[in-house]
C-alpha cells in the first residue's frame, strides 16, 4: 500500500507567494510545493485518503510518487534500512582512519574574557610528555593533523610540550585556536611546521577589543595582537580572524575588518564573525540578518557563513545534504585530549568533565553512554522523526546536565527550519 513517507520535511519559505520547501530526506530530493499543491499535500499529510480526485491532485501524485515522496511501506523500511547500514559502516570506517587529534595543554589563559564559555575550576595542570606519547599510540603512532587548543596553547610556559609535539611530528599539518597574545614568541616554531589555520580573536576596533579581550591585570591586548598577526601573514601562515559578535559591538567589528583590509592583507586572511553564545535569539537572528546583508560585499565575506547547516548550507552554498548518523561526528574527525587525562568529541564541552567521553591517561577508558554513543539509533524519539537523518538528533553540548544524554535536543533544527532556511532562501533567490 502507498502512502507518504515519514521522512518528509516541510518548510513554511514565508514569502508572498506561500511557497513551502519540500525534503525527501530519504533520497536527498528537494522541491518547492506552491500554495495550491500544499493546500492539497497538507490534507493528505494530516491522514487523509489520498485519492486524487481533481487533474491538480492528480498531477500532484504523480509526482510525489516519482520522487518517492509517496511510496510503499516495505519499500520505505528497506530504504531506511540501507541508510542507517551505510552510515554506520562509514562511521565504523572513519574511526578506524582517524589520523587526527586536538591537544588541550592546559587550562591555563592570561586573559580575563568577560564572555569566556570554560570551566573556571582547573588548577595549573599542563599536558606531559608522557600523555602526548599516549595519544600517538592511540593513533599507532599516525597524526597527519594535529590541533592545539587550551585555554591558551601558546603560552611560554607551553613551549616545552609544543616542541615535543612538533619533534614527534615534523610532518604534521598544525591548526592554532588562540588569542594571539604570544605569537610573536612563538614565531621560530610555526615557521618550522605546516600551519593550515591559526584562528585568533579580535571583538572589533581596538578601542572596543581592548574592553572584552584583556590581560589578567586590565591591560589591553590588541596592538600585541595585530603585530603576531602581520608576522604570521608575511610569512605566509593563513590565519582566520574570530570577531565574538553582539548587536553592540557589530558595526565596531566591520570597521576593523575595513581598517584590516586597507593594510592589504588578503590572500591568507579570512574572517569568521559568530554571534555569542549567551545571547538570546532574538538578537541572534538579528545579527546573522546582517551577516547575510554583508555578505554581498567582497570585503566582508563571513567563513561561518560557508559552514551553514545542511539544508540552509545546501540553498546558500550548493553544498549537497547528506544523511547523518549524528549531529556531530567529532570523535571521529579527531578528539580532543586534555591535560587531565580526559576525551572530548566536542570543543564546547571540553574542560567538563561530566561531557567527557572518557580517559586515556593513565589508562584508556571510554564511557558506555557519552557523546560518541548518542546517535539517531540510541534516542528513541528520533527513529521515527522526519528530521533526524539531517538533524542527527541535535547538539549533546546543548542538553541540560539533569536531561538524558539520549534525549533529542531540537532547538538548533527547528530554528533552522523556521528562520535559516527562509532567510537563506529568500537572500538567494529574491522572494
Amino acid at each position: 500500500m502507498l502512502k507518504l513517507n515519514k521522512r518528509i520535511i516541510v518548510v513554511d519559505l514565508k514569502n508572498k507567494k506561500k511557497d513551502h520547501l519540500m525534503i525527501n530526506s530519504l533520497n536527498g530530493l528537494v522541491d518547492i510545493i506552491h500554495q495550491e499543491e500544499y493546500s492539497i499535500f497538507s490534507v493528505w499529510q494530516k491522514g487523509a485518503s489520498m485519492v486524487p480526485a481533481t487533474k491538480k491532485e492528480q498531477d500532484l501524485y504523480q509526482k510525489l510518487v516519482e520522487r518517492k515522496y509517496i511510496v510503499d511501506e516495505d519499500e520505505e523500511k528497506e530504504m531506511e534500512e540501507a541508510i542507517l547500514d551505510a552510515l554506520k559502516r562509514q562511521y565504523i570506517q572513519n574511526k578506524e582512519l582517524c589520523s587526527n587529534a586536538v591537544f588541550v595543554l592546559s587550562y591555563g589563559c592570561n586573559f580575563a574574557c568577560q564572555y569566556c564559555y570554560e570551566e573556571k575550576e582547573h588548577g595549573t595542570v599542563k599536558m606531559t610528555k608522557e600523555m602526548v606519547d599516549k595519544v600517538f599510540e592511540l593513533h599507532d603512532n599516525k597524526l597527519y593533523s594535529i590541533g592545539l587548543f587550551g585555554g591558551e596553547p601558546l603560552l611560554p610556559a607551553n613551549r616545552e610540550i609544543i616542541t615535543y609535539i612538533v619533534e614527534r611530528a615534523p610532518k604534521a599539518s598544525y591548526n592554532i585556536i588562540s588569542n594571539g597574545y604570544y605569537v610573536e614568541e612563538y614565531m621560530d616554531i610555526l615557521k618550522k611546521v605546516t600551519i593550515t589555520n591559526i584562528q585568533i580573536t579580535l571583538d572589533g576596533t581596538e578601542e572596543y577589543h581592548d574592553r572584552s579581550r584583556v590581560l589578567k591585570n586590565g591591560k589591553g591586548t590588541y596592538n600585541k595582537i595585530l603585530r603576531g598577526i602581520r608576522l604570521l601573514l608575511d610569512s605566509s601562515i593563513p590565519v582566520t580572524i574570530r570577531m565574538n559578535v553582539s548587536v553592540e559591538n557589530i558595526e565596531e567589528c566591520y570597521k576593523e575588518i575595513d581598517l584590516l583590509r586597507s593594510y592589504g592583507w588578503k590572500g591568507n586572511l579570512k574572517f569568521e564573525l559568530q554571534p555569542l553564545f549567551q545571547i538570546d535569539e532574538q538578537k541572534r537572528e538579528k545579527l546573522y540578518n546582517v551577516f547575510f546583508e554583508k555578505e554581498s560585499m567582497e570585503n566582508y565575506k563571513n567563513d561561518m557563513l560557508q559552514r551553514l547547516s545542511t539544508i540552509s548550507g545546501f540553498l546558500y552554498n550548493g553544498t549537497r545534504m547528506y544523511p547523518v548518523l549524528k549531529a556531530c561526528d567529532r570523535e571521529v574527525t579527531g578528539k580532543y585530549y586534555d591535560a587531565e587525562g580526559y576525551v572530548y568529541s566536542c570543543i564546547l564541552a571540553v574542560g567538563n568533565t561530566k561531557k567527557a567521553i572518557g580517559r586515556y591517561y593513565p589508562a584508556y577508558e571510554m564511557k558506555e553512554k557519552s557523546f560518541a554513543t548518542r546517535d539517531i539509533t540510541t534516542i528513541e524519539k528520533c527513529k521515527d522523526c522526519a528530521n533526524a537523518f539531517l538533524c542527527g538528533g541535535g547538539c549533546p553540548n546543548g542538553l541540560p546536565e539533569d536531561v538524558d544524554l539520549y534525549s533529542p535536543n531540537c532547538v538548533s533544527f527547528m530554528r533552522e527550519l523556521d528562520f535559516f532556511v527562509p532567510c537563506v532562501y529568500g537572500l538567494k533567490f529574491n522572494c
